[in-house]
């Protein structure tokens, strides 16, 4: 997630330096290349001519494994995926995975911390909550494992148990068998869609997929029926996804032409400037004020939609500092049905603000209390859209509250 934008200084060098340095010489670079694969075809025969198990030692598992760690070693988004790992990549994308409903962060050699649970998921029924550790699977540590790998342990075949150790705060750590089931990534679930006031509408976006345009299309059919002349998109604990569906999004609510997003590759003569489409089914009438939610864990394609509203002042951005994942991956399938996950390159606000490692900035910035936020990521699935539920153990959310006293303040 390090990266620091060289762009100019290496252009300039590169002008000073081309007619001298032996790398700018392509004959130099030819030869270099293949003495770089002599050496890898060299240990790859000894590997599978020589390693003490033979089947750990095929050639489809040694090439495997080389393209894994030469992926991985790039940049933490940067990745192989095998078939079943492809395969599960492109439900997630379609909006159905296979799995017990978690949203998981990692970070080496650190445990699998959950960041959120879906509703009515193996993981919400079982009671997990945000924050608690996922410290083995299946007796595995997770500390020791990449992200692909605890995931690949999680997902599995429907019906199918995966035994998880817990480690929640001060309690000792327990054991919890999940069976696994099909999850229908909503992108905006049912009770995610409401009136907060006479005139005020609240539309909660969990996740960027294929399906999420037409979702909020019907959404807001749902809401204009009820005459409502503002509204408010939830994206907390939104960690992105398709930054096409976010696009296709913004443009809804943009006039043609306006700047969503700059993006910036190796190559120059592949940067573009990302604008909102003049063939845009179901604009969102202009006159509709429009307050976005956003925290820490808001990322992705939600930064590109809630940075494309702001930067085009569409929209008041109300919450925390977004996650900051400003970096653009594509996927390629590979002839044997595997695929590689490769980051092309950076993205940019419309006002050329970097988001990478940095995230957006909230005009209205609203704090949490760190004890406070598993309760409040708990109601987000439970009871989304409500500013003080009356079931259960709720809170204030302020964020949502702030949301709609400055619509109130806004409309005419």
């Amino acid at each position: 997630m390090r990266f620091m934008l060289l762009w100019l200084f290496g252009i300039i060098l590169g002008a000073a330096a081309m007619a001298q340095t032996p790398e700018n010489n392509p004959k130099n670079n030819v030869e270099s290349k293949y003495q770089a694969l002599a050496t890898f075809a060299t240990v790859l025969e000894m590997v599978h001519s020589r390693y003490v198990d033979s089947d750990k030692a095929t050639y489809e598992k040694l090439i495997q494994s080389a393209i894994r760690g030469m992926m991985e070693d790039l940049d933490i988004y940067t990745g192989f995926e095998d078939q079943d790992e492809f395969q599960q990549t492109s439900q997630v994308l379609n909006g159905m995975l296979t799995g017990i409903g978690v949203v998981i962060s990692k970070e080496p050699d650190l445990p699998l911390r959950i960041v959120t649970t879906a509703a009515d998921s193996p993981a919400f029924e079982a009671g997990l909550k945000e924050n608690d550790l996922i410290t083995a699977i299946e007796n595995q540590n997770t500390a020791s494992l990449k992200l692909t790998e605890c995931l690949k342990l999680i997902q599995g075949k429907s019906g199918s148990t995966v035994k998880l150790q817990i480690s929640r705060g001060s309690e000792k750590p327990f054991w919890v068998n999940l069976i696994r089931q099909q999850i229908n990534i909503g992108t905006i679930p049912e009770q995610g869609i409401r009136k907060l006031t006479k005139d005020i509408g609240y539309i909660r976006i969990t996740v960027f997929n294929t399906e999420t345009p037409s979702h909020f299309d019907n959404a807001m059919k749902k809401l204009m029926k009820k005459n409502i002349s503002a509204l408010v998109i939830d994206l907390r604990n939104n960690p992105g996804g398709l930054m096409d569906s976010a696009i296709a999004l913004a443009s809804r609510f943009l006039p043609p032409g306006s700047i969503i997003m700059h993006t910036s590759s190796r190559d120059r003569k592949n940067e573009q400037t990302i604008k909102a489409s003049d063939k845009v089914p179901n604009r969102v009438p202009s006159n509709i004020q429009v307050a976005v939610l956003v925290n820490e864990y808001s990322a992705s394609a939600a930064e590109i939609f809630a940075g494309a509203l702001n930067d085009n002042r569409r929209a008041k951005i109300i919450g925390a500092r977004t996650f900051g994942k400003g970096t653009v991956q594509q996927i390629q399938q590979l002839p044997d049905g595997s695929a590689i996950r490769m980051t092309i390159g950076r993205y940019l606000t419309p006002s050329k603000e970097v988001i990478q490692n940095r995230g957006i900035t909230p005009d209205v910035l609203i704090k949490v209390p760190l004890n406070d936020r598993a309760v409040l990521n708990l109601q987000l699935i439970l009871h989304p859209g409500i500013i003080e539920p009356s079931e259960g153990r709720g809170i204030t959310d302020y964020a949502l509250k702030k949301a709609v006293s400055i619509l109130s303040g806004e409309k005419h």
